[in-house]
């Protein structure tokens, strides 16, 4: 029985994994890989990454927690192919002969590799890709929740086959599964708003309305600026826990007894799993104990710091008794004796000290000259500005932010 107060974080605890499906666009309108400033265009030095890896490294940075083999198929469509008849436009084809890659950074270099082997063409089609996906979700379902697919689109333009693509999804609104569509660039995507259907329920070409809303739909242009990574990641996983649960309710399945082992753990939120080996708690004696002569806790000792030995040294020897002369007293003084009466004092009849700034023989050397101080100035500035991050480092913060919104979801 389903009960309201379960969450997704109950169904991850029973051993539901996420399958995560990627599929980019490789349609003529991205522009030439080869020229900067183009949507496929990646920075040679890695330190930048472009729309099409950001939406990546959003999306996979959280989920892939939840997948524990970490492989990723990783689709293509509007691209132009090798095939047996030669090269061939295709709307549904693995990017990289293994289908499957390992990991985010998997992910990433077979797209960057891809890049120099699939021609770009068109038109942009979602259909095969939704429905190859579909087939995996029915695949992989066992009954129980044990698999749920998320399927991410990367596009930059409209879709051509608008009516397939409705028909694609409302046949995907029956099974464990999950669209989302970011889209890069400047294009018209009021087709995407209609697709997610938040204020209209889509139907197909029947008439048949969707059993359940799973398409979420980002414009990546919105987030542009300081933490683009942070509050895309938010934004695109933000309507994956209902829509899990809206599936798991509609089949009235409820979550798994918790499997023993840990749960992931991402930007310090713990997500689950047994709790760590404490200490256990000690005791509070009751007044009456204290009053009748019960044994009393001995009070912590303080020690002051500066008599603590060093890792290794002696213990410090004991403070005087009141009253006592202290450490030392009475000993003849460290200090060297004073000259005898007449007698020169140290140092004297040697050279005096050189004047100041002064070279050999009472040649000053000149200032430092203007460009050498701006140069001086320039070194300085350098050292105090931050370094700049590497991309591992920018995206650290997303993955936090994205899992508070998986956290929050119920039935």
């Amino acid at each position: 029985m389903l009960y309201r107060s379960n969450t997704v974080i109950d169904y991850l605890r029973g051993g539901m994994e996420i399958n995560v499906v990627v599929g980019i666009d490789y349609t003529g309108s991205n522009g030439n890989p080869a020229l900067p400033g183009t949507l496929h265009y990646c920075d040679p030095t890695g330190m930048t990454f472009n729309q099409y890896q950001t939406a990546i490294t959003s999306v996979l940075a959280v989920l892939q927690e939840y997948d524990h083999d970490q492989l990723f198929p990783v689709y293509g469509f509007g691209g132009r192919i090798q095939t047996a008849n030669g090269r061939q436009v295709s709307h549904c084809f693995p990017i990289v002969p293994e289908v499957y890659a390992h990991g985010m950074s998997g992910v990433l270099d077979a797209y960057k590799m891809s890049l120099s082997q699939v021609g770009l063409s068109g038109p942009t089609l979602f259909s095969q890709l939704i429905g190859a996906s579909a087939g995996l979700a029915r695949n992989t379902a066992d009954g129980q929740m044990g698999n749920y697919t998320v399927l991410l689109i990367i596009t930059d333009g409209v879709i051509n086959d608008m009516q397939k693509t409705m028909d694609a999804i409302v046949e995907a609104a029956e099974l464990p599964m999950s669209i989302i569509i970011v889209g890069v660039g400047n294009a018209d995507f009021t087709d995407m708003v209609v697709l997610d259907a938040d204020d209209h329920p889509i139907h197909n070409s029947a008439g048949k309305r969707a059993a359940r809303d799973i398409v979420q739909f980002v414009k990546m242009n919105d987030f542009n600026g300081l933490g683009q990574e942070a509050r895309l990641a938010k934004e695109v996983i933000a309507e994956i826990p209902d829509q899990i649960l809206s599936y798991a309710k509609m089949r009235n399945i409820a979550p798994k007894q918790p499997v023993a082992q840990e749960m992931p753990t991402v930007e310090g939120l713990y997500m689950g799993g047994q709790a760590e080996e404490v200490a256990p708690a000690a005791p509070i004696p009751s007044k009456s104990t204290m009053a009748a002569g019960g044994a009393r806790p001995a009070p912590p000792v303080a020690v002051a710091s500066h008599l603590m030995p060093a890792h290794g040294g002696a213990a410090p020897s004991a403070p005087p008794a009141y009253g006592g002369a202290p450490p030392g007293y009475g000993a003849a003084p460290s200090a060297p004796p004073p000259p005898a009466y007449g007698a020169a004092p140290p140092g004297y009849g040697q050279a005096p000290p050189p004047a100041y700034n002064a070279g050999p023989r009472g040649s000053a050397p000149a200032w430092p000259k203007a460009r050498q101080v701006n140069a001086m100035q320039a070194t300085v500035v350098e050292v105090v500005q931050e370094p700049r991050r590497t991309g591992a480092q920018r995206r650290t913060s997303a993955q936090g932010a994205a899992l508070f919104a998986m956290a929050n979801g119920s039935v």
